[in-house]
């Protein structure tokens, strides 16, 4: 028995081993199959390291399980398989049912990058986020048509707007009328951009008294918020030195009477919570964030808001509005900061100005756009950032002035493109301006731009010099 029961081991021992040998050689096989693979992913294969071998082969064996594949990254969003069997029930989202064999291919072409979701999607990881979370659909973030279209957005951004009673540019609009106060070919420019958004430099309210002390105050009738329509205004700054001209119930009127015109506001509130508050809008596949402050002053006639006081988001201390910004980015595509900065009447870059503008993209901001100098002044690109320091009135008076048109467009895995269309207010008229005036004005922005110029195409373009 026991003689038998060795010879039945060995024979035992002879089929595991053989097995062993199988096993190994398919593995081998396999792991030279899988590095052939890897290795044909690049025409430059022959550049690769060992360590970077390794690195694309255990991304492919990662990816056969893309749950580990995506739990195991470094990513914006802190997401599981809860996120990704969101995905692949969506038939919006996952519409060829191919989602899941995409991800796998491109983390094993690529590694995997939060680029990844916008590429294979068309929506952008914190607008899927914002889908899966419920953000999308509970008020917090607007979204601006289909959410799961797939298309260029633009924006527009104008400089200062005064809609104040008695202002000139409000006196001539009553004597000639909507439509002669506005360039149709600049009105298809305004009303053609998705998001329309210019500086509310007063007060909406029939009430309140000015307050005492300033030499200039701006309150208009809310009938007027109409010129909005015409303008294709959706969006308004409301972080300026003029917005509390009338004190504390016509500020508020103010915020009541743009929601119920449904223009959206940011940059002011009734509590700093409020003030403070980041505009968040899904378009185009993109979660942009739009942040705004005001530092205007010298002598503070506007209150800046508190913890239980109304007034605008403040940045004469800067932290709160640099942590804002930040906080945005960490949500957002894209960050656009306008804010309301530096000498009025100047056309030229104040150094603290500068300095501040510099401080919010290193914060987080892709873009920074300025208002309160009521001219144009110079571009400039830093850190890779468009900075237009002030887009000057846009619609305020009636002196001939010089003024522009900002328009940016984005879209999924696209760097932002701006154009720079300038304009002319004559006499309360607000127009496109003609080829030598806008040639003119073009030569007197990129004389002082700093690392930007524009161009005869009106595209804004970094410059490194």
């Amino acid at each position: 028995m026991k003689l038998r029961s060795e010879r039945i081991l060995l024979r035992v021992g002879s089929v595991l081993l053989m097995l062993a040998a199988a096993v190994c050689a398919i593995y081998f096989t396999w792991r030279a199959q899988m590095t052939s693979i890897v290795q044909s992913l690049s025409p430059m294969q022959y550049l690769f390291s060992d360590d970077e071998l390794e690195h694309r082969l255990s991304a492919f064996e990662a990816a056969d399980n893309v749950y580990a594949a995506v739990a195991g990254a470094d990513k914006k969003y802190d997401v599981g398989s809860d996120f990704l069997d969101f995905l692949f029930a969506d038939e919006k989202i996952n519409a060829s049912g191919t989602l899941s064999d995409s991800i796998r291919s491109y983390i094993v072409s690529n590694g995997y990058d939060d680029e990844m979701w916008g590429r294979l999607t068309g929506l952008s990881f914190s607008v899927l986020y914002d889908i899966y979370t419920g953000a999308a659909n509970d008020g917090s973030v607007h979204v601006l048509g289909d959410i799961y279209g797939q298309k260029t957005t633009t924006l527009a951004f104008g400089g200062d707007v005064n809609l104040s009673y008695d202002w000139y540019n409000m006196a001539r609009y009553r004597e000639i009328g909507v439509d002669s106060c506005f360039d149709p070919a600049l009105l298809e420019v305004t009303s053609d951009a998705d998001i329309m958004f210019v500086n509310n430099e007063f007060s909406i309210s029939t009430r309140g008294v000015p307050l005492d002390g300033k030499k200039y105050t701006f309150r208009a009738d809310p009938a007027d918020l109409d010129i909005y329509d015409a303008l294709g205004v959706d969006v308004v700054s409301v972080a300026n030195n003029h917005v509390y001209d009338y004190g504390p119930d016509a500020f508020s009127d103010t915020l009541m009477h743009l929601d119920e015109h449904g223009t959206l506001h940011v940059g002011a509130g009734m509590n700093a919570d409020e003030a403070s508050r980041t505009l968040y809008i899904i378009s185009g596949g993109l979660k942009i964030a739009f942040c705004s402050a005001s530092c205007a002053e010298v002598n503070r006639f506007t209150p800046v808001a508190e913890a239980e006081k109304a007034g605008v988001f403040g940045m004469y201390d800067p932290e709160d509005f640099l942590a804002a910004v930040a906080d945005a980015k960490s949500h957002a595509d894209i960050v656009i900061a306008y804010v309301h900065f530096g000498v009025e009447g100047s056309t030229d870059i104040d150094d603290g100005q500068s300095a501040l503008a510099h401080r919010i993209v290193d914060a987080g901001a892709d873009i920074v756009i300025g208002a309160h100098p009521h001219v144009l002044q110079p571009i400039e690109y830093y850190n890779g950032a468009p900075i237009v320091y002030s887009l000057g009135n846009f619609w305020f008076n009636t002196t001939e002035t010089d003024t522009a048109l900002l328009t940016v467009s984005v879209s999924v895995g696209m760097s932002p493109i701006l154009r720079y269309y300038p304009c002319r207010a004559v006499v309360g008229a607000l127009s496109l301006a003609d080829d030598e005036n806008a040639a003119r004005i073009i030569s007197d922005i990129n004389d002082g731009s700093i690392h930007a110029a524009v161009g005869d195409d009106r595209r804004v373009r970094e410059v490194l010099k």
